[in-house]
């Protein structure tokens, strides 16, 4: 090379630069590269952060109005959690979050009217969409967040060994960039972090940092899912973890995880991560702190009708928010309820039982298949669900009176396929009416409303795929099915994951409890599963004591029942004032029972287990006295019912001629009882006696 003195002292120095660069041995080539491309970079990452803080100057941090967020005039508030991270390398944490913290929360904020939704955005924006689009999503969902919460959204973000994507300037387009005051050289992780806390100083924000060395286990071959290695990401995540440090020195949170092997089970290979408690905890315990701050509990102990109360309005929420397309039948009952009887319907009954006074009304029967929607259309109706208990049993409208005045109309719910509730409403005279079928456009409505809640859309082939399955029409599989397509984490083996879920009702549910066995780290979940199907419910102390050690009188740990509890959430609830834990629907029974009580020895031990723990240590005098004789006669111990009945200060308090008759029915014939269950007050059905707390107090 040629040096020319009248080169100026910039060409002189790139110049000279290339020439020195050529006689120095490969390895130090290589390294000053690299410190040139560092200083470039590092360049570029103090550019973006004095555009940054010029931002900031510009907004005020957001006080929290607690005056303002906690006026909702006994309506129900909604607290959005975004989850911001990146994806391929928190799919761990991620899973943790939508598995176990939030359903917790969620029950947490349920108790307070608050209705908990977390934005967990891993998949959800169609195929199709541009990259525009796509980042739009995210901060469109951030946007809706600062609406509901005066500019402090519930903001989590979780950091690793990796800052992500950063988008050309040709993959935002103009109005994306003004909208949120793009940061151009910036990922998408890191612009989330600016709108949901940086700029505002966001107190409700969490930020949490993974001990790095957990990395260094996992095998070289899915290091770049975890580790950045372009030198000006490595240079922007260095430089954000020093500023989130220094602006939330009380919002970031270090925890430690360790790698565990890999995972095959999504049909892609997965690393999977492990120790995640505390990591969990802390977000738990960070949300309800600041929940409670933003949205402060109403002062003075709640009645037992205030909790009563409460408990409906949360089963009505949950039954009533998807009810779509049969606004006709709502009208139909709302003008009966008026007096108005429907001119379409032709009456049924059986003279021979009932016979109606000239002003009296008659009863509105809506039957349909298992599914079809008949307690949602009814709870939309009259905004109070009717949930009738016994499963089996001829007692379902054993509350009918002999006829209905003039002053009181009364509308009922039924399977088509319960013949005992079909034949007792037809010993009234009364209106029968069928539940319709969907049509396809309500139910593809049913799935994007209830996807959209959580910003989830499913693409044009996968909703066409849904649709096309057998049971698309019936409400019940298609909210099971949302519910698990929510829940699933990997986008890119969701068309896969679609595929795989079962057509039928039977077959979902099927999934769902082997799911919740196969998750469970107490390894009590089937025995829970089992007894909620053989006494058709009990109050929650109950269960914790009957999953807990009998003999020692050992109820199971708190955490260990709080996990099956939340578990168990989407699909229980919570019965008459004695607070019966019991499945939604009838089909989960039916389901349970056929996967882990099909066995007669299995139901002898569980029903053996429960006569053990209401005559040992059951401490509620009605359900011993209401339920021991039942179990005892399912479990084949006659010599415990002969012991009850004749020394259990429970039993003394049924009349002389029951418990006569149970002691003879005891001792004549062991083996020839009813397989009938009891209501939610515990009604007990021998061959002959029908037994309850209503009679009893009666008697």
């Amino acid at each position: 090379m040629t040096l020319d003195s009248s080169m100026d002292d910039s060409v002189f120095e790139e110049e000279g630069l290339i020439y020195y660069l050529l006689l120095l041995p490969s390895t130090l080539i290589v390294l000053v590269t690299c410190l040139i491309e560092k200083e470039k970079a590092e360049a570029i990452v103090n550019a973006c952060w004095e555009h940054v803080e010029k931002q900031c100057q510009n907004i005020k941090p957001h006080p929290v109005d607690s005056d303002k967020s906690s006026e909702n005039n006994g309506a129900w508030r909604i607290v959005r959690v975004f989850v911001s991270s990146t994806f391929t390398d928190f799919f761990c944490e991620r899973k943790i979050l939508v598995k176990k913290v939030f359903p917790e929360l969620r029950e947490w904020c349920e108790e307070r009217k608050i209705h908990l939704i977390d934005c967990d955005l891993r998949w959800g924006v169609p195929k199709d969409t541009n990259s525009s689009e796509t980042i739009r999503c995210c901060m469109e969902e951030l946007d809706r967040c600062h609406t509901e919460t005066n500019g402090c959204p519930f903001f989590i973000n979780l950091l690793g060994e990796r800052y992500g994507w950063i988008p050309e300037d040709q993959d935002l387009g103009s109005d994306l960039k003004v909208d949120y005051s793009w940061v151009l050289n910036s990922s998408i992780t890191f612009m989330e972090i600016l709108h949901g806390a940086y700029r505002s100083g966001n107190p409700n924000a969490l930020f949490l940092l993974r001990n790095s060395e957990a990395i260094k286990e996992i095998p070289e071959d899915f290091q770049d899912r975890f580790v950045d290695k372009e030198v000006l990401k490595m240079c922007h995540l260095k430089e954000l973890k020093k500023k989130i440090k220094l602006k939330f020195p009380n919002q970031l949170f270090e925890y430690d995880c360790k790698y565990s092997g890999i995972s095959e089970k999504a049909g892609r290979k997965r690393v999977i991560l492990e120790g995640l408690d505390a990591f969990a905890e802390k977000v738990l315990m960070f949300f309800k702190a600041r929940i409670s701050e933003f949205y402060p509990e109403e002062k003075g102990k709640d009645t037992e009708v205030d909790i009563e109360s409460l408990e409906q309005s949360n089963f009505l929420e949950r039954k009533t928010h998807l009810v779509i397309g049969q606004e006709e039948l709502i009208d139909m009952f709302l003008a009966y309820a008026k007096g108005i009887d429907p001119v379409d319907l032709k009456i049924e009954g059986d003279p021979e039982f009932w016979q109606n006074d000239e002003d009296g009304n008659l009863l509105l029967c809506l039957t349909g298949a298992a599914g079809q929607g008949k307690t949602s259309v009814l709870a939309k109706f009259v905004k109070r669900a009717l949930q009738l208990s016994n499963r089996d049993s001829y007692e379902q409208l054993k509350w009918l009176p002999p006829r209905l005045p003039g002053s009181v109309r009364a509308v009922v719910a039924t399977s088509s396929a319960h013949l005992p509730t079909l034949h007792r409403a037809k010993e009234h005279a009364c209106f029968f009416l069928e539940i319709p079928s969907l049509k396809l456009s309500v139910a593809k409505e049913i799935l994007s409303q209830y996807l959209m809640l959580y910003n989830k859309k499913l693409d044009k082939a996968q909703m066409e795929l849904i649709l096309s399955k057998p049971n698309s029409l019936n409400p019940l599989w298609l909210t099971l099915l949302a519910e698990q397509l929510r829940t699933f984490g990997d986008f890119r083996t969701l068309d896969q994951h679609i595929k795989t879920l079962s057509d039928s009702v039977n077959g979902l549910l099927e999934f769902i409890l082997k799911d919740l066995v196969l998750n469970d780290d107490t390894g009590q979940m089937e025995k829970a599963l089992c007894i909620l199907v053989l006494t058709n419910g009990l109050p929650e102390i109950e269960m914790q004591q009957i999953l807990g050690d009998i003999n020692e009188q050992e109820p199971l740990p708190d955490l260990y029942w709080s996990k099956i509890r939340r578990a168990l959430k989407p699909f229980i609830y919570f019965a008459g004032a004695i607070r019966d834990i019991r499945f939604i629907h009838g089909a989960f029974y039916e389901n349970a029972e056929m996967l882990y009580l099909e066995e007669k020895k299995t139901q002898i031990m569980y029903h053996t287990i429960i006569v053990d723990y209401l005559m040992n240590w059951c401490k509620n005098e009605t359900l011993k006295r209401t339920r021991v004789p039942y179990h005892c006669q399912r479990a084949g111990l006659p010599d415990k019912l002969v012991d009850f009945m004749r020394h259990s200060e429970s039993a003394s308090a049924l009349p002389d001629f029951m418990r006569s008759q149970f002691l003879k029915s005891s001792v004549s014939n062991k083996e020839k009882y009813s397989h009938t269950l009891w209501n939610g007050v515990g009604a007990v059905m021998s061959p002959s006696v029908f037994l309850d707390e209503a009679s009893i107090t009666h008697l």
